[in-house]
């Protein structure tokens, strides 16, 4: 755009530069395109692949020269530009082509060369007139047809226009009728194609001589009966028609007559021999293909029929085999297992370690069977997630099964009984059955006892005579009793010291009063002898008491200072000994017994 112009008016040679040729810029095509004509202008100052060359040369894109046509668009060029003898079959003629004018209408010369392959009516034909167009003027004593009536020509004739008689000799048929007798008589002064006429025959069925064909089944003839100069054409070559043989069939000659307008493999190709005609035999180390193996020329050879044996090395053994070692040469081209491997053996001799199944119908992945080849390892309680029954504790989830279903006997592991463990219930409880199973594999006091009521939780009564203990206090066994929950009337327990004070002063007393006991015993033996006077007990019934109390009115020193008032439960009339200050024995009077105790154990 910024270029100056040589004077004040620009030409074409000062704006622009002419585009080179193909042949100025020695542009060279790429392997596989073919060069165009060298004189081709490029597109622009730069020649590209698109301007010089191209890759497609079928006679699709050639232009045939006057008087021919391409006979098939899809036939490959052997150059890159292809030429008319390749692609170019030179029109028929109207004559050649068998082409007959309707009626109406005037043959032209069966010289004329047709536009295209096939012949058409604008090719070879030109319409007649009309009576009315020509202007025709019949005679006196003739009659004028209808004046729409076609001429039999192209000058119209009294023949075309006029009638003297009705005979059917004059009757003009419809497009694709003819006359059939023209002097058959009309019966009206005006015939009828009815009486005149029949349908002319069509192409479709006639039979052409050999090396021709029907071009167009569909084709009227002229006649009621055809001729081979109205339908046939002669029939392509295998090389004019372009045939291609596919594989394994050989071409014959390219002059070779198809047997139709479209030639076939039949007509074109022979087919190749199979190595089962090929006689001379495979050299050593060779072996004969299969006889069906098709040869690549119309003769066989040993290229085409013999292969090289194989061996074993190559060769892989299917499922269940393992190669024979060292490998074998196979007697044929293609190995077989019989010939290359050696059946694996089954699992049914391998012996599986402890919790592994043996799977014996396996087959083993060599010629020597594994653990891994025959066993399965067993599941797990967990993995089974195995449920023990009630009386049952589970082993832990990690415990391998003896097969690979797991059993009891694999995850569980049965709860001890109370009377398996000899469990011994505290005070307070009863023990259940001994047969009684525990809710694991330790037993507890909730799986072997029973808690013993008390005798508020049965709201015992007591009979007559008797006062009811503490409600809170608790039975001796599940079945509350009357000496369990109840103290006869007069008794200590009923004179202000219950079972649980008892119980208490009994827990209370330590060791250490019992050693104070024998200490104080000890010097009052020293001094006084053996000598002891008892207590006297006002009622005999004390003699059952369990907790031994002393009733209203007895004598007793309590611990400490026998003078002493304060550590006695009554002022006492006189001294106790020193080894009977804890204790309480009923004196004769009182119904006690006179003898001493033997020890202090017994006093205890």
């Amino acid at each position: 755009a910024t270029t100056v112009c040589a004077s004040s008016v620009c030409k074409v040679d000062d704006c622009c530069t002419a585009n080179p040729t193909c042949a100025s810029s020695s542009f060279n095509c790429s392997v596989g395109y073919f060069s165009r004509d060298l004189s081709t202008t490029c597109s622009s100052l730069s020649c590209s692949a698109s301007d010089c060359c191209f890759t497609n040369a079928t006679c699709g894109n050639f232009s045939c020269p006057s008087g021919q046509s391409v006979w098939n668009s899809s036939t490959p060029c052997s150059t890159p530009k292809c030429s008319s003898t390749e692609c170019c079959i030179v029109n028929p003629t109207c004559g050649s082509s068998g082409y007959h004018c309707p009626s109406g209408y005037t043959p032209r010369s069966p010289s004329t060369n047709c536009s295209a392959l096939n012949c058409s009516q604008s090719d070879c034909c030109d319409a007649n007139p009309t009576c009315a167009s020509s202007s025709f003027n019949c005679s006196a004593g003739y009659f004028s047809r209808d004046a729409s009536t076609t001429c039999s020509s192209l000058n119209c004739s009294a023949s075309d226009c006029c009638f003297t008689n009705a005979t059917c000799g004059n009757f003009s048929c419809p497009s694709g009728q003819s006359v059939w007798n023209s002097s058959t008589p009309c019966s009206t002064p005006k015939c009828s194609s009815t009486e005149c006429c029949i349908a002319n025959a069509t192409c479709g069925n006639f039979s052409c001589p050999s090396g021709q064909s029907v071009w167009n089944s569909s084709t009227p003839c002229s006649t009621p009966k055809c001729s081979s100069t109205e339908c046939c054409i002669d029939n392509p070559t295998c090389g004019s028609s372009g045939y291609h043989c596919p594989s394994n069939y050989t071409a014959k000659s390219s002059s070779t007559n198809c047997s139709s307008l479209t030639c076939t493999l039949s007509d074109c190709c022979d087919a190749n021999p199979t190595c089962g005609t090929f006689s001379a035999g495979c050299s050593e180390g060779y072996a004969p293909v299969p006889p069906s193996t098709v040869c690549a020329t119309q003769t066989c050879t040993s290229t085409d029929c013999c292969v090289v044996n194989a061996t074993c090395a190559s060769y892989t053994c299917p499922s269940g085999y393992s190669p024979r070692n060292p490998s074998p040469p196979c007697s044929t081209p293609n190995c077989s297992p019989d010939e290359c491997c050696t059946a694996n053996p089954s699992c049914s001799a391998f012996t599986c370690p402890p919790y592994y199944s043996l799977n014996s119908t396996a087959i083993c992945a060599s010629l020597k069977c594994t653990q891994s080849d025959c066993c399965t390892a067993n599941p797990t309680c967990g993995v089974a997630s195995y449920l023990c029954p009630s009386g049952y504790t589970a082993m832990s989830a990690s415990t391998q099964c003896s097969s690979q279903t797991c059993v009891q006997s694999d995850c569980c592991t049965a709860n001890p009984t109370c009377g398996g463990v000899s469990y011994s219930c505290a005070s307070g409880y009863t023990a259940k059955g001994g047969s009684t199973p525990c809710s694991s594999q330790t037993c507890s006091k909730a799986d072997c006892c029973t808690v013993n009521p008390t005798c508020g939780n049965v709201s015992y009564s007591c009979p007559s005579g008797y006062s009811a203990k503490s409600a809170s206090t608790p039975c001796s066994s599940l079945t509350c009793r009357q000496a369990d929950c109840c103290t006869e009337s007069g008794s200590s327990e009923s004179s202000g010291l219950s079972t649980g004070g008892v119980i208490a002063i009994a827990v209370c007393v330590p060791v250490g009063v019992i050693l104070l006991a024998l200490l104080g015993g000890y010097f009052w033996w020293k001094h006084h002898g053996r000598g002891l006077r008892g207590f006297r007990s006002p009622s005999a019934s004390h003699r059952q008491v369990p907790n031994r109390s002393p009733p209203e009115g007895a004598e007793f020193t309590a611990l400490g200072d026998v003078n002493d008032s304060r550590s006695t439960g009554r002022r006492v009339s006189s001294p106790a000994p020193p080894e009977t200050s804890a204790l309480y024995r009923p004196s004769p009077e009182q119904g006690g017994p006179s003898q001493q105790p033997r020890s202090m154990q017994e006093k205890i």
